[in-house]
């Protein structure tokens, strides 16, 4: 089954750089630390502190699968980067079609590519993506596949 190596943003062939991955994991960090912090720096008065504490527990085991989902999208990506960049064959990606859809309220594209080059068998997988002019059927972009398991992603 192939795997679109996820990019920085919705846009098709933006790769995360070290800035952003240290942003994504300076806000996991945070939504970590936020109960805590919040439960020691914040004065709260006596009668008070059991319902701030027990609030806090409650919100602090809520936020730890954020900042878990979080952490672990932003080490994924570099992972499947380093990989690529490491192991991926070049590739080109035919878009075959470019059907409207909306991907968490903006106008997108769903793409349906084929990939191929030397080292694999051709493939084809779909990709969702922001909308830009000029992504429709029958556009060749470059791309880099690990023909192991085709993890590919589009280098623009």
């Amino acid at each position: 089954m192939p795997r679109y190596a996820q990019e920085s943003s919705s846009r098709l062939g933006r790769r995360t750089g070290p800035v952003g991955r240290g942003v994504l994991y300076f806000l996991a960090l945070f939504v970590w630390l936020a109960g805590p912090a919040i439960l020691v720096f914040v004065p709260v008065p006596d009668e008070d502190r059991t319902v701030a504490v027990i609030v806090n527990v409650v919100v602090t085991l809520i936020m730890i699968p954020l900042g878990l989902l979080v952490w672990r999208t932003a080490s994924t990506a570099a992972v499947d980067q380093r990989r690529l960049d490491r192991a991926g064959v070049p590739a080109v990606a035919e878009i075959l079609s470019s059907d409207h859809t909306d991907l968490d309220g903006m106008v997108a594209l769903e793409l349906r590519l084929r990939l191929s080059g030397e080292g694999f068998e051709p493939f084809e997988a779909t990709v969702r993506c922001s909308y830009e002019d000029g992504l429709e059927a029958g556009v060749r972009l470059n791309a880099k596949v690990d023909p192991s398991d085709q993890l590919f992603m589009i280098v623009r």
